[in-house]
C-alpha cells in the first residue's frame, strides 16, 4: 500500500465513523467502510440487520446502500480537494437481478472525467451535477445495478464540514434548539 493510499484509508475510517455518528440508519445497518480509491468505494452490509420477510437482503437496505455510496464518494472527493460541499442525490434507478442471500456490498464509481470535472468546478467555487453507479454485490454475483445522480454544492470557503467532531451534528442541533427553547429565544 502506497502512503497515498494509506492515507485514503485513514481518510476513509475518519469518515466512517463520522457517518455513523450523524446518519443513525448506517449505524443500524452495520455498515463497513472497506475500501476508497478516489474513483471507487466498497461499503460491506451484514445479512441480519438488513433482512426481509424472506431472508434475503431487504430491497431498501440495497437501495440505501447504493445511495450511501455514492454520496460517500462524492462527499470524499469534495474534502479531498479542501471543500466541504453540500452533497445531494436528485435521482436514482436500481433494478434487483437476484436476492442477497447473504452479506452484500456495493462498489460504487464514478469516471475518471467525472471526478476531474467535478475538482474544476470546486477549484472555481461552482456546484457540479455527478453521474455515479454502482452494483450491489453478494459474493462475486451481480444482485442489483444502481444509477443516481448527484447535486454537489460547494459551502463558503472554510466552512466546516458538518460532522459530530465539530459540534455541528444532528445530536448537537437538537440539543442547541432545545437551549434555545428554554432559554426562550424560540
Amino acid at each position: 500500500m502506497t502512503i497515498t493510499a494509506k492515507h485514503q484509508q485513514l481518510v476513509l475510517q475518519q469518515f466512517a465513523r463520522q457517518v455513523a455518528r450523524d446518519i443513525p440508519l448506517t449505524d443500524f445497518m452495520q455498515l463497513e467502510f472497506r475500501d476508497y480509491t478516489g474513483l471507487e468505494i466498497r461499503i460491506d452490509a451484514p445479512l441480519a440487520p438488513n433482512i426481509n420477510d424472506k431472508n434475503t437482503g431487504f430491497g431498501g437496505s440495497l437501495v440505501t446502500l447504493a445511495t450511501l455510496a455514492g454520496w460517500s464518494l462524492l462527499s470524499l472527493l469534495c474534502r479531498e480537494q479542501g471543500r466541504c460541499c453540500e452533497v445531494v442525490i436528485g435521482e436514482s434507478s436500481i433494478r434487483y437481478l437476484a436476492p442477497a442471500t447473504d452479506q452484500f456490498y456495493v462498489w460504487g464509481a464514478i469516471q475518471r472525467q467525472v471526478r476531474q470535472q467535478l475538482q474544476q468546478a470546486l477549484q472555481r467555487g461552482e456546484g457540479y451535477k455527478a453521474a455515479v453507479s454502482a452494483e450491489v454485490m453478494v459474493n462475486q454475483q451481480v444482485v442489483a445495478l444502481f444509477n443516481g445522480t448527484y447535486f454537489i454544492k460547494p459551502l463558503a470557503p472554510r466552512a466546516p464540514c458538518l460532522s459530530s467532531a465539530n459540534g455541528l451534528s444532528l445530536a448537537g442541533a437538537r440539543r442547541r434548539f432545545n437551549r434555545k427553547q428554554k432559554a426562550g429565544y424560540l
